[in-house]
């Protein structure tokens, strides 16, 4: 077991701690986080060694989501790609389905990360009242746009 956070209740998933790992997305979460799991059926794996196969309810949501989409495609399809929210989830039901496809996270939250490093920088003041701050972080928000054989010119004026 890694050192890694619950999927569930983010708190440390601790070595001797009761947890199970995603078969789908390799996260973690404790046992008693609304696994499923009992105390007995946990600890009788345990005991014998045997491995518990088991779905967290990202993945399983998003399995059902895709499997009810997939159902209404038509059968030749055409995709460039896609783009999703950042769910572990998602991109894990996404990459099994469709392997060749490309995802790329959602320009939302792609903006709210740039915005966030502005004023982690103290440029929010400088962004909110002068022009070329604001026309540069805007074309750096807009850079997930672009396609990787597309170039963003910047002007220095």
């Amino acid at each position: 077991m890694s050192d890694d956070s619950c999927i569930k209740c983010t708190k440390v998933v601790r070595p001797r701690q009761e947890a199970i790992q995603c078969e789908k997305c390799s996260g973690w979460q404790h046992r008693t986080c609304n696994t499923g799991i009992s105390r007995d059926q946990y600890r009788e794996a345990v005991r014998e060694s045997t491995q518990i196969e088991w779905v967290c309810q990202d993945c399983t949501e998003a399995s059902e989501v895709l499997r009810f989409i997939d159902r209404r495609l038509p059968e030749d399809i055409s995709l460039d790609g896609f783009v999703a929210d950042f769910e572990a989830g998602l991109w894990q039901a996404l990459k099994q389905r469709f392997p060749r496809y490309a995802i790329q996270g959602c320009a939302f939250h792609w903006s709210q990360a740039v915005f966030r490093k502005v004023q982690e920088h103290g440029l929010q003041t400088a962004y909110n009242q002068k022009d070329s701050v604001y026309t540069f972080l805007r074309q750096l928000m807009a850079l997930r746009s672009c396609r990787q054989s597309t170039s963003l010119i910047l002007s220095s004026s």
